[in-house]
């Protein structure tokens, strides 16, 4: 049976705590709860992002009386309720004199605490499973609405607001949970309230991400943030003592004494405004610190800037702050209180200094360093800041810890097998490990297990992998020996239950939606094997790894006709698509009724080439979504693949003769020719890395070529090959042509060496 929810806040104008209900809004599933909003004022840009699925309450007059001049609702006939507002204010006026307070919050608290006595109930007929105060004060879902439990939200750090503490923890008091947006405002929180600590429960910020993403594309900033060269800064939030735009001005004046070449936009409203023009005009920044104003849509402005920086002296956890990395955007903010829980230093933003000065140094060298710039969006980019699924804790808590879904079962300890295994092989990837586990984690599609195969590493991994284990129920942990990426790989294939299997290599990391967007594809047209593109993450660029074949779904037939001609090798003697298995989603049980394949064991070089060819000559049919690059392969010079290994030519020498065992009598198709330059991929491969190597002498590079080139099998390859019909540029025929004739050995090394 579906919950009844009831939800209840003030309005929805522009800002980061009703940007975060919406958000919320959108999260709860329409399947598992009916839920009721009640605003105070049906006033706000948001409003038109109510989804459909929410049921809006009518608005009660007698509550619009909050929060508007109380000249206008005493001519409306709100006599008791005004006077009563009245009251309030005095009470707060004489409460913040005796306390020495100059930037209270009393007065708001009162506002409620001695109207709500007047106010009719909410929804009287109705008695909901739960009713969530969205915003502070909480009077009216304490006093004015009938629920089995009850939740507020704490949105700011408590740390930085003054306020009546005796009155506001009776309030706080009256609810069965009080949920935090943050370990930060938890903390904060509980030094003000200590003995309401055990209500806390976590729930952070739930952000629209389609919505954000939709209207990111829905407007063009370039003509209030011109691409001029200049660096463009933004910034957004009220124009209020909290969010620091006051100072602003300063920093910008600092910043272009460094030499930099900045403009700062900043989009609000609010009564700040006339203190920060002034501040602009004594800093002489009229065309350098732009105040956009109010932004019914801020998202193509977000899209726009170079960076967003937020400068606060106090949040609570800024939505906008993770709306900017869910773009993408590299982030700076300033060292407020809760600024360690918003981001991670270094690694999705940077943390500046609130001081002036020392926060535009610390500025101008992040917009010095673009290798850093990239990093922080590239982080931002594979991460999930939508936190959709913290809906489940709410779900979880009015179940009495039971779960109301079969992936929310299965995420409890529940029999119901994943829909996806993602497994992935960890080795010496310490500094790599927590982003790629993060990436899987973070998945817009929550159906997982992720199973971290610690093949014996000798570092910190073993002991990060079971701290992931006992954090999420959908990690499994094996530790295993030292016996390579095969057999990791293998042991996460005979644990793995999900009816769809995929692999992550541990220093690499994905796109938030990755896996959503390709079981989509798998079950739409029912396919085998779904592969997708990649992204090649260099230190200072980005280069995207696409596959020269045909786009879209290919049947059994299909398969034979076009991609059983480069199953093992493609024409111009390069790598086949599937080489690349971390591409790949397919089924654990295929169509054709056949398991999985399993990888060959001790090889240590392109091991996935023969799963890869296994696997497609194995299954039924296959999709391939080109241009949707979703995975982000890392080039890591310490990774095996790009690291020199002098026995590498035994690995893929005994590759070979699997290949061909696998291959070379196979009923429905000639693989004889693919598995000749199969081989001849692999000396290239070889002899390419031996004549690059500085730590060889030319002596001893010629002799180990020579040893590639003499044995029996290269020979006879040389023999059947027609070197003239090769589909390799000009300069390779060539040197096939010396690599067929030994004694040209010193050559063709004496050439390398001089390049």
């Amino acid at each position: 049976m579906k919950k009844r929810i009831l939800i209840v806040s003030h309005a929805l104008e522009l800002g980061g705590a009703e940007r975060s209900l919406v958000g919320l809004l959108n999260a709860l599933d329409p399947d598992l709860a009916e839920v009721d909003l009640f605003l105070l004022r049906h006033e706000g840009e948001l409003m038109n992002c109510i989804p459909p699925h929410i049921n809006l309450l009518s608005e009660i007059p007698a509550y619009t009386v909050l929060a508007r001049p109380m000249k206008t609702t005493l001519k409306e006939g709100h006599i008791l309720l005004t006077a009563a507002r009245l009251f309030g204010r005095i009470k707060a006026t004489h409460f913040d004199k005796k306390h020495g307070y100059t930037d209270s919050g009393v007065a708001l608290e009162y506002s409620h605490k001695y109207t709500v006595g007047l106010m009719p109930q909410i929804e009287p007929e109705k008695e909901y499973d739960l009713a969530i105060s969205f915003l502070t004060p909480h009077y009216i879902v304490a006093e004015k609405v009938r629920a089995k439990k009850k939740f507020a939200w704490i949105h700011t750090d408590y740390s930085k607001i003054q306020i009546d503490v005796e009155s506001e923890c009776k309030m706080w008091s009256q609810y069965d949970k009080i949920l935090s947006i943050s370990d930060s405002v938890t903390e904060s929180f509980v030094k003000v309230f200590p003995e309401l600590a055990d209500k806390i429960l976590l729930v952070e910020n739930i952000l629209p991400e389609r919505l954000i993403r939709k209207q990111a594309e829905e407007g063009d900033a370039d003509n209030e943030m011109p691409k001029d060269g200049s660096f463009r800064l933004l910034s957004i939030g009220r124009y209020c003592r909290a969010k620091n735009f006051d100072n602003v001005p300063e920093i910008c004046s600092h910043l272009l004494q460094s030499g930099l070449d900045v403009k700062w936009y900043i989009i609000g409203f609010g009564s700040g405004e006339a203190l920060i023009r002034k501040k602009i005009r004594e800093w002489n920044m009229e065309e350098r610190v732009i105040l956009l104003g109010k932004k019914d849509n801020p998202y193509p402005y977000i899209k726009a800037c170079d960076v967003y920086v937020q400068p606060s002296r106090y949040e609570g956890k800024s939505v906008t702050v993770r709306e900017a990395q869910l773009l993408g955007k590299p982030v700076i903010i300033t060292a407020y209180g809760t600024a360690e829980s918003q981001l991670e230093n270094g690694v999705d933003g940077m943390i500046v200094p609130l001081d002036n000065e020392k926060c535009a140094k610390a500025i101008a060298c992040l917009l010095k360093d673009g290798k850093l710039l990239r990093e922080l969006s590239d982080c931002c980019r594979s991460r999930d800041y939508s936190n959709a699924k913290e809906t489940e804790k709410i779900y979880r808590f009015l179940e009495n810890g039971e779960t109301l879904s079969a992936t929310r079962s299965y995420e409890s300890g529940g029999n119901n097998m994943p829909q996806i295994s993602v497994i992935v092989p960890v080795y010496k990837v310490e500094k790599y490990l927590k982003r790629c586990v993060d990436s899987i984690l973070h998945q817009t599609f929550s159906d997982l297990e992720v199973i971290l195969v610690d093949d014996g590493s000798p570092d910190n991994c073993p002991t990060m992998c079971d701290k992931y284990a006992g954090t999420d129920s959908r990690v499994k942990v094996i530790h295993q020996k030292n016996t390579g990426v095969s057999a990791a790989r293998n042991a996460g294939l005979s644990v793995a239950s999900g009816e769809y299997i995929t692999f992550v290599d541990s220093d690499d990391f994905i796109d938030p939606q990755m896996y959503e967007k390709m079981l989509a594809v798998a079950e739409k047209y029912d396919c085998d094997v779904v592969m997708c593109d990649c992204m090649k993450e260099f230190p200072d660029h980005q280069e995207v790894y696409t596959h020269n074949i045909r786009p879209g779904f290919y049947s059994r037939e299909q398969l034979k006709d076009e991609y059983y001609p480069h199953l093992l090798m493609m024409e111009n003697v390069e790598y086949p698509p599937t080489i690349s298995n971390w591409l790949l989603l397919f089924k654990r049980q295929l169509n054709s009724g056949k398991d999985t394949p399993r990888y060959l064991e001790g090889v240590r070089f392109s091991e996935d080439l023969l799963f890869g060819a296994q696997l497609l000559y194995a299954a039924d049919s296959f999709f391939y979504m080109k241009g949707d690059c979703f995975y982000h392969y890392c080039m890591n010079a310490d990774s095996a693949t790009h690291s020199f290994k002098p026995d590498k030519w035994n690995d893929y020498k005994r590759l070979v003769e699997e290949i061909r065992k696998c291959f070379a009598d196979c009923p429905d198709y000639d693989f004889g020719e693919q598995m000749d330059k199969a081989l001849l991929f692999f000396i290239y491969n070889t002899i390419g890395d031996i004549f690059a190597e500085d730590s060889l002498s030319q002596q001893q590079k010629n002799k180990m070529a020579k040893g590639i080139l003499q044995e029996k099998t290269v020979v006879e390859l040389f023999r059947r090959l027609n070197i003239g019909k090769l589909a390799v540029p000009a300069k390779l025929k060539i040197l096939t042509g010396c690599y067929a004739h030994p004694v040209l050995v010193p050559l063709v090394s004496a050439y390398m060496g001089r390049k």
